[in-house]
């Protein structure tokens, strides 16, 4: 096992110092670990080292960040840091080069992976982790999504790249009815994307659902979201 399968920052942390791989200078395919001032824990961010710019710069690619922030940001992105606010390199045991730079290709394009909804933590690396979808503050991510590259790494079966939606039914309302409307145009349908999930939106998603033969209750969840993003 290169990395364990976890979602603590502080675990992963844990079983590289007790198995002796934590580095003193990083090199790409380097496993990096942060500390911000948000709790108490050793650390509390993770993120995967992709170059060395100088003795004090580095770039990575992260899980559960933003772009021009240290905050949460819900996204997989690439970053560029420096020593600051770090704790600790710890090195994966590579097999080989190769094995190295199919991890580096494997990270790089899940790069713009976001949550759904924003700010709920309801992102495709949870639902693996946990094989379930869950949201909310308890539910971080960074370390997940170190767990998935690398799981992906090892020849496993990549999760659909689909981002995870809500079931909506008569009376939601927000982004997400948008989305369905104007997907359900795109099928011919001629809704205005108010987000407003109304009598029409109803009528339009029981005669799509119909129409590709699935349960026709008006209720948009797994099976519809899949079909309307079909071509």
């Amino acid at each position: 096992m290169l990395v364990p399968k976890s979602t603590s920052c502080l675990q992963m942390l844990e079983w590289f110092e007790a198995n002796h791989q934590i580095v003193d200078f990083p090199l790409p395919g380097d496993i990096v670990f942060f500390k911000y001032p948000t709790n108490n824990r050793r650390t509390n961010h993770v993120g995967l080292v992709t170059n060395v710019n100088s003795a004090t710069s580095f770039s990575t690619i992260e899980g559960n960040t933003s772009i021009n922030s240290n905050d949460n940001g819900g996204s997989v992105m690439s970053r560029k840091r420096t020593n600051k606010n770090f704790v600790a390199f710890a090195r994966p045991k590579y097999q080989s080069k190769d094995q190295l730079n199919k991890l580096l290709a494997i990270a790089a394009g899940e790069v713009g992976i976001t949550e759904y909804p924003p700010n709920s933590n309801n992102v495709k690396y949870n639902t693996w982790f946990y094989g379930r979808q869950v949201s909310g503050k308890k539910y971080p991510w960074c370390a997940a999504f170190i767990s998935y590259i690398f799981y992906l790494l090892d020849g496993n079966k990549e999760i659909k790249d689909q981002p995870i939606r809500p079931t909506l039914k008569i009376g939601s309302k927000g982004q997400a009815v948008k989305e369905l409307q104007t997907l359900l145009n795109k099928k011919g349908y001629n809704l205005k994307p108010d987000g407003d999930f109304g009598k029409l939106t109803l009528a339009s998603v029981k005669n799509f659902q119909r129409t590709k033969k699935l349960t026709d209750d008006g209720v948009v969840g797994p099976k519809t979201w899949e079909a309307l993003c079909t071509q």
